[in-house]
């Protein structure tokens, strides 16, 4: 499968990208792979910025959207001497689910201008802690944190915001509270996010920094938790997740999740922009 689009790539805006991930190089990268479509986005709220080192801090983040306008005029000055007709360049968010309400509801409400909407789980339900840092639950506890991980997921899928959801599973993978993704009882758990993401028209995306981030076993397992979700019925989603403009269209994992998944150019989404 011809993978010439990529659906999720950052920025310096970020504040913990390469700082030559600027949008020119960003799109010089893009075009240089060979691709035609090219998304550029950045978080809302920021990740990772020492001036937003706590949940309480990050949540001040809501609605901000300095990112996005910046992403915006970067593109707009570019425009008159972009010299790259084949590649359709297009203006993204990867926008997190309000972890204290925990109603499906955005970190942002205004969606003007943007073009392909990603919806992220970056804390813990409840804001007690980012996805990076180190946890360690009893096993009843990590169950229940990841059936209400899971819920709130589906609310955040019902509600109509996001196009695709990003690098599914990696809260709860990454911190492994749950058994290995090809395990029954984690593919029951996925099962009734999977089914709200086919019957919302929700894209799943296939990541290729996840596989980076996940333990040996969760990375092995992960093709089965793919083929479920295309037994439900959903689209996929395909992002690099570039932070650095050598990693813009760069695939590997991704391949083996779309070989070992069996998919083919018909469960791939594409964006109606």
């Amino acid at each position: 499968m011809l993978l010439d689009f990529d659906h999720h790539s950052h920025t310096p805006y970020s504040r913990h990208s390469h700082a030559e991930m600027t949008v020119a190089n960003s799109l010089a990268a893009a075009a240089a792979k060979g691709l035609k479509r090219h998304v550029v986005l950045e978080h809302v709220p920021e990740i990772g910025s020492s001036e937003r080192g706590t949940p309480e801090l990050w949540y001040t983040g809501k609605n901000e959207r300095w990112q996005l306008d910046a992403i915006a005029k970067d593109l707009a000055d570019l425009t008159p001497g972009l010299n790259y007709p084949e590649l359709k360049v297009l203006r993204g968010v990867e926008v997190d689910a309000d972890p204290f309400k925990l109603d499906g509801s955005c970190m942002l409400e205004d969606f003007t201008g943007i073009d392909v909407v990603l919806g992220s789980t970056h804390l813990f339900p409840g804001g007690s802690a980012f996805w990076f840092e180190k946890i360690v639950l009893p096993p009843d506890q990590a169950r229940r944190v990841a059936k209400s991980w899971r819920d709130w997921a589906i609310r955040f899928v019902q509600a109509g915001q996001i196009d695709v959801l990003a690098h599914p599973g990696d809260l709860i993978g990454a911190r492994q509270l749950v058994p290995p993704f090809n395990s029954p009882e984690t593919l029951e758990l996925f099962e009734p996010l999977l089914e709200a993401m086919a019957e919302k028209k929700v894209a799943f995306e296939l990541n290729e920094s996840l596989g980076a981030k996940l333990a040996p076993p969760f990375r092995a397992g992960y093709p089965a938790l793919v083929r479920l979700a295309k037994q439900a019925g959903c689209r996929f989603s395909v992002g690099s997740d570039a932070h650095a403009p050598h990693n813009v269209g760069r695939y590997d994992w991704v391949h083996l999740l779309i070989k070992e998944a069996a998919l083919e150019d018909g469960h791939m989404w594409k964006p109606d922009a």
